[in-house]
Formats: C-alpha cells, structure tokens, sequence
C-alpha cells in the first residue's frame, strides 16, 4: 500500500434536503406493492393480477419487527385462500415462501429430462412426508417440490393427480436439480434453526428453494395472500387463469425500417414470467411450418444453458395447451410476407447464431436445423415484469433489416396471440443546413444540421456517424484538390513486416459518398495475422509534385498528411499506433522510398502529419510520371504483438489517408483539403444529426496550423484563405450522398458565404514569433486540442494591415461589438452547460448493484484503486490492465491506465472510503480523462454495458463505506483520469486542481445510490 499526504474524502449527500439510501433488506419488485410489508411477486396493475400455467409465485414479508438473523421471532402468519404457508427467514432478514399450482408444476417438470434445465420443478413430496425431507410441516399444502431430491421423491408426470402422493423416507440432499427458482435467498442460519423454521437444517438447506403446491384447477380460481401482521391483515389477490387476449401484445418500436437497421421487438406477457427471482429467457423456432418452443435455451446473459447438452433442449409447443396457454405462446415470423425478404437474423447479447447473420431460415443454434428460424425473448427490466424483448443490454436486436435497397415497399411479419405486426422497409428524404444566422466570423462555430431518418438505424441509442463505418454517408468538406484515395486499389496484406512478398490481395473500393475514403473488404480473405499493408495511391509523383508546396524563391506554404487508421484498431485488433510507420514508394514495390514517420511518431490511429523540408526535398527528386504506393507498417519494430488480424471479418474496414497543401505559389493562395463531419444524433430515434464547423484565416503557413486544424470530428475547424462565396462558385459546400424515399441516391449539399476583410479578427496570436520551419514530424490526433508552447512557423509578412475609409473602420467596430457578444453569449452557455452538469441523482437497484459484481467476475471492470486512510492501493482484475498512481495529493487522485493487449471497453472502479473524500457537493465530483472532463453516464448500463465507440463517462455510486466511482474506457492506449473539484474545472482554462473543500460526514448511509445526470454536451 502506498501512503496518500492529507487526502481526506467524505461525501455528502444533498437532495431536497434529504438523506439518501435504501436499506438492504428492501424488497425490489417489478410492480408497486399495494402493502407496505406484503409483497407477491404476481401483483401487477399491468396484468390485473393474473397468473396462469407452471408459474411460481414468490411471497415476502419485508417487516422491520422481524428482521434481525441474531434474533429468534415467530414465523409470520401468512396464508393462501386460509390455508397456511411456510415462510423462511434469508440472510437478508426477510421472509420467503414460493408456490404453484400442483398439476401445472408436475406437468411442467415431467417436459425436464436434465438437472438444472428447462421447465425442472426439483422432485416431489406428498404434504404428509414433506417434514421428512425437510424438516419443516407443510400440512396445509397438497404436496411440495424440494430443489434436489430426497428417498422416495419423484419427478412430475404429464398426467398428475392434484394431490401429490409420493412418500419421501428421508432427507433432502445437496444436489440441486430445480431450475424455476435459479436466484433464491440463501437461508439464515444463524440460530439453532435454519430460516427460523426447520428442525433438520441439513435436509432444508438441500431441499431449498421448496415450492409449495396448492390446488387452482377450479378455474377462474380466486388466490388471496394474506400476512396477518399484528397490528392489522395485508393482503394480495391474483386470478388464476388463461391470460386475458387483451392482456398480452406485442410491438414494435416504429412504422417503418431503414435498411440494415435494428428492429426491436416487445412482448407483454405475463404467462412467460415462470421463475419470480431472474429474467426467464425463451426461444422460439418461429418457422411456421416446424415451430418450437424452448424455455432457457440461453440464460439471461445469452450463455448456452440447455443449449449445451441436447438431451436439455425440449421442444415445449405440444405442451401449450396443458400450460393453460390460449392463444399465445407461438411466435411466428415471415421473413419475406410480400414476396421479398425483409430481415436478416443476427447473434447478440442474448443469443448465439451460426452464422452470426444472416437469411433466418439458414441461421441455427447449436441445438436447433436449418429452417427452424431460432429467436430468443429475454425478460426486460426486472425478474417478474413479464415484458419479453428480442435484444441485448447493448440494444442490439436480433432482428436486423437487410442491408439492400429491395426492402423497400416490402414488409416481414411478426404473429403472436393470433395478432400480426409488419416490419416495413422504407426509407426518407434527408435534408442539410448550415446558417450563420448573419456574417459568418472567423473562429465561429455554426451549427450544421442532418436530417436523415435513414442513419437511425437504432431507435435505442444515441447514434454518430461515423468515418470508420462503412455503412454511412459522411458529411463532407473539400476544398482545391487534396490527394486522398478515392482512386487508390491493390491494397496487399503481409504477416512480414519486412517483406514485399507473399502478400495477400483484399478487394478494396473508393466510398460511393463524397467522403473519398477506402473501404477494403476483409470479410472474404483468409484468416490470420498480419503486419503491415500496402496500396498503389492511383496517382503519379508528378501529380503530387504539383500539390506539394515547397520554399523557394516563388513559393511558400506548408504540407500535411491526414489520416484515419481507427478501423485497424477497433476492428482488426491492431493494439496500438505507436509502432506504426508510414512510407511512400515511387515506380515499384519496393521502389524509391520516402519514409514520412518514424517509430514512435504517431500516438493513435488518427490525426494530422507535417511533411517536412526533407520529406519534400526527396519526394520531388523522384521522376515525375513515377507510380506512387503507400507502405503503413504497423510493427516497425518487428514485434509479433503489435500485429493485427483477420478473424471471421463481418465489415469492411473504411481509412483515410489525405495529402494536404496550404500555402502560395508565385502569388497565388493554394488551399487543398478536405474535411469531414462526424454528426451526432441530437437524441436516440430522432434521426436528427447535429455538429458545428468553423473557419480561421491563417495569416502564415506554418505548423501551427497543425493545432488549430480539426478535419475530422463533430467539431469541425478549417482553413480558409480568402473570400468563399456562391455567387463565385467557391462557397465551403458540405455534400451529402442522400438515399432518399424513392431509393435513390441523391447529392444533397449546404453552403455559406465567407467574406474576408481587413477588419476580420488575426488567427494569429499576439506576440507569436516567426521562426525556421523545423525538419522533425510531428503528429497530433484530430480529436484533441493541443497546448503546447512550441511553434514551429515559416517565416512570415510583416506589417499590420490598415483600415482604408471611415466606414471600413466603421464596420470593423461593429464586428468588434457583434463579436464581444458571441464571446458573451458563449460564456453563458457554458455556465449553463456547468450548471446542467451539476445535476441529476438516480436510485440505483439491487440489480445494479449485482451488475458490478457481476462486472468484477467478467473482468469488465479491470482494475481497482483502492483509497483508505492514509493509504491508497491498486488492484488489477484483468491482468492485461495496468493501473498506475500519478498523483495523490492534498488536492487530487491521479492515475495512469495502460493494457499490455487490450482493445475494450474497460471499466476502473475507484473505492474511496467514508473518511477518505472531502467535497462540499456531490455535484462537485468531476472525473477528468486524459486532461479533459467528461460527462457522467445516463445509467448504469452505458458503464458496464459500453461499447468501443462510446466516449468515456463515469459514474459515481454511494455505498455504505463510501464512494465508488466507476469510470469506463471504450478503447485502450495509455490514458490518465484524475478525480478533481469539477468546480474548479470551469472556472479555469486549464485546470488547476484545488482543495476539495468541507468536511461532511456521512451517517448511517445503507445501500446505495448513483449519481448521474443528463449531460448536455461540453464543448471542451
């Protein structure tokens, strides 16, 4: 343990005045409790309080008279229809009880042919030799079914007598087979009798969960659940029945589909609700003509459960109609219901396909044919919502729309309950402004709007687009005649770093949008590794000659190379750039090489590279009608860990390499580049795509043009040299490939004047000194706004330019005074934007708080920092995770987080004890990454559940020792989080972490709670 100077951390929880928490002995339920310590598991409004078939009800007494496991209490009094039921005190200190109807359990459990699979209810005792078994009298029941198996127990049988009958002689062992009560409460036995009730601890702890059997076949049969608490009767009425028709639904969540975009499907359906302790999972073949029904086929985290043994897997269709089941229970799909096939099938979070997309009637299981069409319904939102949902927790349905314009006008069918849902395929006209609302200024964000309800392919989440999806159309921005590689091909993959042999050719094509990427096709080449690439730009060396500007005598400019190599990364799990080199050959490969990086020059898979005076010098020394190829090398150093690979690819991967030139030539303003929007839907299901663009007027072509330069991103800055306007043809136009209604691709663009005059504000900063271009390269990341005090400029025009008339000078005051307003009126959104920040508090769940743990077993969350008094520890979970404390003092926590071979998403948990953090507000926690704040996370689930393109994000959670602060990583370089004073943060332009102030201790606080808010985005 490393020691922390004075860093003293108690938090404090404001909410209106109140005191946050819950106890741990709360009752989560999927419905509102009509008692205040009564609580069944079937009580819903939604479903008017209706169960039917081999349901199991659970039953809690949540009472704070009775809850102490030191303490010896009489066991409640709780009854059904007046007969009495057992009740079992857990560790939690509540009270349990589970029931069913005797028939429906023993037809269900005669469907079990395996242990811990399907519909198991365990094995069956008769009400009079239950004690033997157990140790607990269960004389007002007609039978029970004990979780393991007993002398004399039996399984169910398809045809059952209401009252069991089989004797058990003797006590329950420890081998579970039930499987309809998979998350039970472990008993108390802290006093002489397990739960409070047993006389034969070993037989009740092996036979529980036991599930108490009582006769409802009288049906409609009237259930009522009565807790006879002292100081008045509680009481629970359910209606034993076949489910009301108009009682179940399904859904869809809107008219019309995009091509290759999600469909997401809901089911309300309480009769699927089987087990009252976790999310029950179902999977339907839904061919019509060979339709299937398998109960956990996937567990609720789309792990194979009886998918993983054949013998488990039991078709359950035959058995509807003994389940009580009317019309529902078979789902039917028609892929292609007006002629031509509408949806794909896919594999998620839920359930597993092969392949993993792809034609439904071709898409098995492991258990399951072709033609069978498996689709799996998890339980959404609780343990007993009986709201089924077809996709995973990272909203990835497993119902997509193909990827092909024939969708269009066509339409699948979805049928349950005897009631049809169409999932249409269609598509919408798009539309993109631009508007400086008055003269567009220089260093002026304006806003660029998209509207295209085609890019919403995931009504659940809040989409981007993307320049490493091939799948979109990017909102593009070129000016003169960059070099890019609309036009490049031979793209060659080599395992040999050093090599030009043996190589492998991957089909690659230009993008069909304005955007001139490369889209090189991986899904049909082979698998395996493979260590650097090579491609023939499609242009000569005279060609590139004539873009570059180099110093001399008539000319004066500077040069850059723009690329975007993220896909590598995130898709064909290059681990890092660091060790990527980027050489350009002339006539052959090998030919006359220019090397443009060295080792260790590029930081990430993107960003923008300044040629140099040699890079220059070499490239115009080649014949001018040369070939040119490019070289990216990502394992200079001939490591085998830097390699990348091939593995079953389902996407092409989309790059950019540009070639850029700023600069003069014999007096003329040369001004080659391009620029390319990332838009972000302004909502989940809004398709609408907003992001901002702005321009600066360089006063010299120097590097550090390099920092001020964003060309690609949501923020998007470029270079302006002289007037841009439509009546001349040479406005800035952002082009937009629209796919419209009538399924054809159109052009569809926006366009603003610039007007440049003398009184415009200098790019320049005041005092910048003007000096000798530097031969180093240097590499920034097109993301991240540089600070560094180095400039490296070309030498430059002096003198300061003058205005020419009164109204020049006129004009310039008032753009003066129009600017000093926008400066204001930014100050104030950002003080909005800090105020929308400091807000928002969500009451966690106890499922949130099993998801962490849950997250610390499947190493989602990798490390863990440790902070207590005087002490601070890190911790790794995932061994390929390395957390490193930079900065423990007074005033900050500070660490660095590396992965050895680690692509994400990741989560690091900061465990900060109650006497350990000191803040004034919990509004004032601020988590900064790699020097910039970030906003906290909507949920939980955008956390645990993240994905490699999310951003980072944190949440911060109360616990009863004190304060964990969860911060995710989407993908991994080296990365710094500091937690600060977020206060501070917006008070200073860089920001200088302060005391975090006052000293507020927390009592008593039990449970949990998670502070969160909406974020409104920070423009950092």
């Amino acid at each position: 343990m490393k020691r922390i100077g004075a860093l003293t951390f108690i938090v404090l929880l404001l909410a209106s005045g109140a005191l946050y928490g819950f106890s741990s002995n709360n009752v989560k339920d999927a419905n509102a409790s009509s008692n205040q310590n009564l609580f069944v598991s079937a009580e819903s409004s939604q479903y008017n309080n209706y169960f039917a078939g081999p349901q199991v009800i659970q039953v809690v007494v949540s009472d704070p008279d009775i809850q102490r496991l030191d303490q010896a209490y009489s066991e409640p009094t709780v009854t059904i229809n007046g007969k009495k039921i057992r009740m079992a005190q857990a560790t939690d200190g509540n009270w349990y009880a589970y029931f069913a109807d005797s028939k429906q359990a023993q037809i269900a459990d005669s469907t079990a042919s395996m242990a811990k699979k399907g519909l198991n209810f365990g094995e069956f005792c008769s009400a009079s030799s239950a004690i033997a078994a157990t140790g607990v009298d269960f004389a007002d029941t007609i039978g029970i079914a004990i979780a393991s198996n007993a002398p004399g127990s039996s399984n169910g049988i398809q045809n059952p007598s209401t009252n069991v009958t089989v004797t058990c002689t003797g006590s329950a062992t420890a081998l579970m087979e039930e499987h309809v009560v998979r998350e039970s409460k472990v008993l108390n036995t802290n006093l002489s009798k397990a739960g409070q009730i047993s006389t034969n601890n070993p037989a009740f702890e092996g036979a529980w969960p036991v599930i108490q059997l009582y006769d409802f076949s009288s049906i409609p049969t009237t259930v009522t659940i009565q807790y006879q608490k002292p100081s008045g009767t509680q009481s629970v009425t359910l209606t034993f029945d076949r489910i009301p028709s108009n009682l179940i639904s399904t859904s869809l969540d809107r008219a019309q589909y995009p091509k290759d975009s999600q469909v997401f499907v809901t089911m309300n359906d309480p009769q699927l609700n089987i087990d009252p302790t976790e999310e029950d999972s179902w999977t339907w073949g839904s061919n019509v003509a060979t339709n299937a029904l398998y109960y956990q086929a996937f567990d609720r985290n789309g792990i194979p459960d009886a998918e993983a043994a054949p013998v488990a897997m039991q078709n359950l269709i035959g058995n509807l109609t003994s389940f009580m089941v009317n019309h529902n229970g078979k789902l039917v799909i028609n892929p292609s219901a007006t002629g031509s096939r509408v949806i794909d099938f896919q594999s998620n979070g839920k359930q597993t396909l092969t392949p993993s997309r792809g034609d439904p009637s071709l898409e098995i299981t492991t258990q399951t044919s072709s033609g069978a069409q498996p689709i799996t319904f998890t339980e959404k939102g609780g343990v007993n919502t009986g709201v089924f949902v077809n996709w995973d927790d990272e909203s990835k349905s497993n119902i997509v729309t193909r990827d092909d314009l024939s969708i269009r006008g066509q339409s699948a069918n979805l049928r349950y309950n005897d009631i049809s849902q169409f999932i249409v395929g269609g598509f919408g006209f798009g539309s993109i402004t631009i508007s400086s609302n008055g003269p567009w200024l220089p260093n002026q964000e304006i806003p660029v709007t998209l509207v295209d309800p085609d890019v919403n392919k995931n009504s659940k989440i809040t989409e981007s687009l993307d320049v490493s999806d091939p799948n979109v159309s990017i909102p593009t921005l070129k000016i003169g005649n960059p070099v890019t590689l609309l036009h490049a091909s031979n793209v060659m993959f080599y395992s040999d770093p050093s090599s030009f042999t043996a190589g492998t050719l991957i089909p690659s094509v230009g993008a069909s949008d304005f955007s001139e990427r490369l889209m090189i096709d991986t899904t049909s080449a082979p698998n395996g590794p493979f260590e650097k690439i090579t491609l023939d730009l499609g242009i000569t060396a005279g060609s590139l000659q004539n873009l570059l500007i180099a110093h001399g005598q008539h000319q004066e400019g500077i040069n850059f190379i723009n690329y975007d190599l993220s896909s590598f990364g995130q898709q064909l799990g290059i681990p890092s750039f660091s060790d990527t080199s980027i050489t350009l050959h002339f006539g052959s490969l090998p030919g006359t090489s220019v090397q443009i990086t060295d080792l260790h020059s590029l930081s990430s898979g993107k960003g923008l590279l300044l040629l140099n005076d040699h890079v220059l010098d070499a490239i115009n020394a080649v014949p001018p009608s040369s070939s040119v190829f490019l070289e990216i090398n990502f394992d200079e150093s001939n490591n085998p860990n830097n390699a990348g690979k091939i593995s079953d690819e389902t996407s092409a991967q989309s790059i950019i390499f540009d070639i850029f030139s700023f600069g003069k030539i014999n007096g003329q303003l040369a001004n080659n580049a391009i620029y390319r929007l990332e838009p972000q839907e302004t909502g989940a299901n809004t398709g609408t795509f907003s992001d901002t663009i702005q321009y600066i007027t360089p006063e010299a072509f120097d590097a550090s043009l390099q920092t001020k330069l964003q060309t690609i991103g949501n923020q998007v800055t470029f270079a302006a040299l002289q007037s841009m306007q439509q009546s001349d043809g040479t406005a800035p136009q952002i082009k937009y490939l629209d796919l419209g209604q009538d399924g054809v691709n159109t052009e569809i663009s926006a366009e603003e004047d610039i007007v440049i005059t003398s009184s415009h504000p200098s790019t320049q900063q005041p005092g910048a000194q003007s000096t000798q271009q530097s031969s180093t390269n240097t590499t920034t990341t097109t993301s991240t706004q540089l600070t560094t005090n180095t400039t490296i400029t070309t030498t430059q025009e002096n003198g300061n330019r003058q205005n020419e008339n009164n109204q020049e000078q006129q004009n310039h005051q008032e753009q003066q005074q129009n600017h000093q307003e926008q400066q204001q009126n930014h100050q104030e959104q950002q003080q909005n934007e800090s105020e929308q920040y400091n807000h928002g508090i969500i009451n966690p769940t106890e499922q949130d708080m099993k998801n962490i743990d849950d997250a610390k077993t499947s190493q989602t969350i990798a490390a863990e920092v440790n902070v207590g008094n005087n002490t601070e520890e890190t911790k790794s979970i995932d061994n390929n995770v390395q957390v490193e404390s930079t900065e423990n003092t007074p005033d900050s926590l500070g660490v660095k987080v590396s992965a050895n071979n680690q692509t994400g998403p990741k989560v690091i948990a900061f465990n900060l004890a109650a006497t350990t953090i000191n803040v004034a507000n919990l509004k004032d926690i601020g988590v900064m990454y790699d020097g910039k704040l970030i906003p906290p996370a909507p949920n939980m689930d955008a956390i645990l559940h993240a994905k490699s393109t999310d951003s980072p994000s944190f949440a911060i959670v109360v616990t009863q020792s004190g304060v964990q602060v969860l911060v995710l990583i989407p993908h991994f370089s080296t990365h710094s989080i500091t937690i600060t004073n977020m206060s501070k943060v917006w008070t200073t332009a860089v920001p200088e972490f302060g005391s975090i102030v006052g000293i507020i201790i927390i009592t008593s606080l039990i449970g949990t709670m998670i502070i969160s808010q909406r974020f409104s985005r920070l423009r950092l």
